[in-house]
């Protein structure tokens, strides 16, 4: 994106490119994780009883979330309509 380009976004659009940024990381991170990482710690090195899973790695509460919309992003909606 351009300087111009940026000044010429309202807040919503400006929102929206934000958290799509943060979700690609984040789908980046899981790939990372799901692929090498995991296939690492349970094949490589001593034997576990217990597996090791992506959750186990990435302890953030990532894969714990709902796709629904919480009060705090309910609220952030409503502020940016308001404006």
């Amino acid at each position: 994106m351009k300087p111009s380009e940026a000044g010429a976004l309202t807040p919503h659009e400006l929102s929206e490119m934000w958290h799509g940024y943060v979700w690609r990381r984040q789908q980046n991170e899981n790939m990372l994780a799901s692929l090498v990482t995991v296939w690492i710690a349970n094949y490589a090195g001593k034997t576990s009883k217990k597996r090791i899973t992506v959750k186990d790695i990435f302890n953030d509460g990532r894969f714990n979330k709902t796709t629904e919309l919480t009060d705090e992003d309910r609220e952030i909606i409503e502020e940016l309509y308001r404006r």
